[in-house]
């Protein structure tokens, strides 16, 4: 019986470890569940990548583990809320792309920079209370940002 219990136990670890890919194919809002091949809802708190494939807008995720990337066809992101913290990736691959602010992009990554490619060029239109971290060096290469705001950012 022990045997069959441990058996069973890693048997369901092995599952569990691996991560999952969802993927965000069509245009549009995010939590419209059809733009999804499985819809991952608002919170990434496993070791799971959101692979943004298409133009995607009022977005809202809560990010403490796992990796966000923003494939490189996207030139335009719509932002509600997004908070990227602890243990979380986050990639831009298009090299000039516009976010649009509503609510707050917070981004708190102690031992992790936004990856993006050299000489990235992003325009900011803040509506909302616009994009913050608790940390200077969050952009992995030189980036290049039209910052428009529109809100009541804070410094």
């Amino acid at each position: 019986m022990r045997r069959i219990t441990i058996f069973t136990c890693c048997l369901f670890l092995s599952f569990n470890a691996q991560a999952i890919t969802y993927t965000f194919h069509t245009a549009g809002d995010y939590d419209d569940v059809s733009n999804w091949d499985v819809y991952p809802g608002n919170d990434l708190l496993t070791n799971d990548t959101i692979s943004i494939e298409a133009n995607c807008s009022n977005i809202n995720l809560y990010a403490p583990i796992g990796y966000v990337v923003f494939a490189d066809n996207v030139d335009q992101i719509g932002i509600s809320w997004v908070t990227i913290s602890e243990n979380c990736q986050l990639e831009f691959l298009n090299d000039y792309f516009f976010i649009d602010i509503f609510g707050n992009f917070d981004f708190n990554v102690y031992d992790k920079y936004i990856l993006t490619s050299l000489n990235t060029n992003i325009t900011i239109f803040n509506n909302g209370y616009g994009f913050t971290s608790d940390f200077c060096m969050i952009w992995e290469n030189i980036v290049y940002i039209d910052y428009n705001n529109f809100g009541s950012q804070n410094a």
